[in-house]
């Protein structure tokens, strides 16, 4: 965990933010059209530039959004208007097995009056968005068990479940 605190004016309010440095597996690495280790910029369309590479979009980018953004604001401003408490974690991507006892074991530290999450996505390039209300995470592995061999309805009468219809209900 990688945690920082910038104090505000007294009675100012308390935002707490939120995101992580890891990344998912570079493989397959034959699937990349640059190094994943070599941040690289790319024009996705004519005067549209992008920042490509591992964890930028997922979720590099967004953390140091907000890092420039303070230190943007303190150089224009002098002071933040609010306390800030910055929050990384590294094992987002596996379940974020460390992040509860983190949380409990420093909830005086880390109570905020609102906490921003950076670990969602615009709905287009077009509609700026703020996503609120996402909660949790869920990894599940879920087997359907179905007859091994075609079954014919004169022999076994009335329909037999499909798996594939079975799993899109789930």
């Amino acid at each position: 965990m990688v945690v920082a605190h910038h104090e505000g004016p007294a009675g100012a309010p308390h935002v707490l933010f939120y995101g992580h440095y890891d990344v998912q597996p570079v493989d397959p690495i034959e699937l990349w059209d640059t190094d994943p280790f070599a941040p690289s910029i790319k024009e996705i369309e004519p005067g549209r530039k992008v920042i490509t590479g591992r964890g930028s979009a997922d979720d590099k980018g967004q953390l140091m959004t907000f890092v420039e953004a303070c230190r943007a604001w303190k150089q224009v401003h002098g002071n933040l208007p609010c306390r800030v408490t910055i929050l990384f974690e590294g094992e987002e991507e596996s379940g974020s097995p460390s992040l509860k006892p983190f949380l409990e074991a420093n909830a005086a530290e880390l109570k905020a009056d609102f906490a921003l999450v950076c670990d969602t996505s615009m709905w287009n390039r077009e509609t700026p968005s703020i996503c609120v209300s996402l909660r949790g995470m869920v990894g599940e592995e879920v087997t359907v068990k179905a007859a091994s061999r075609d079954l014919h309805s004169g022999l076994y009468g009335g329909p037999a479940a499909n798996p594939i219809r079975i799993l899109a209900k789930v």
